[in-house]
């Protein structure tokens, strides 16, 4: 009996296809250029962007604009759209565009599904690494007031006229 080859990822590699892209038009002699599937570097940026996008200057989450932003960034990674520079004229494109669903059909369903649950786990990540951040400060600050008020255990329930 031969002995059999152990497969690898390079020997993989030779049996996946180019990244496969479609044109996508959207007006007579304007098309986009949609990608399929992101590679790793590229979903691993999908991810990052979509996910950081969510939280303003100050760490705070903004749920009412994830929507917007997955499908911002969605145009910008898979189609190559160049990322817009004022959010409030691009929000109306992005969320009203009838050729969204249908750019949708193109894109592997299995993959973006996968980076769309990734970029909600990392929202949370991002809020409860936030809100672990702001519990210490606030301890810390807590731990300075006894300190300075002469305060040894702010939990012992006594009322203090011994």
């Amino acid at each position: 009996m031969a002995k059999a080859k152990k497969v690898t990822f390079s020997m993989l590699e030779k049996h996946v296809d180019d990244i496969p892209m479609r044109e996508f038009v959207i007006e007579d002699g304007v098309a986009l250029q949609v990608k399929h599937v992101l590679g790793f570097k590229e979903a691993m940026d999908f991810v990052r962007a979509a996910s950081e996008e969510c939280f303003d200057k100050n760490g705070n989450y903004m749920p009412e604009v994830v929507e917007f932003i997955i499908r911002m960034n969605t145009l910008i990674y898979y189609a190559g759209l160049p990322a817009p520079t004022n959010y409030e004229k691009a929000y109306r494109a992005v969320m009203l565009w009838d050729g969204y669903e249908e750019l949708m059909d193109y894109i592997n369903s299995e993959q973006y599904d996968g980076l769309t649950a990734a970029i909600y786990a990392r929202i949370a990540y991002i809020r409860n690494t936030v809100i672990q951040t702001k519990t210490s400060q606030v301890n810390e600050i807590i731990m300075r007031l006894n300190d300075a008020l002469g305060v040894t255990d702010a939990g012992d329930g006594g009322s203090g006229d011994e």
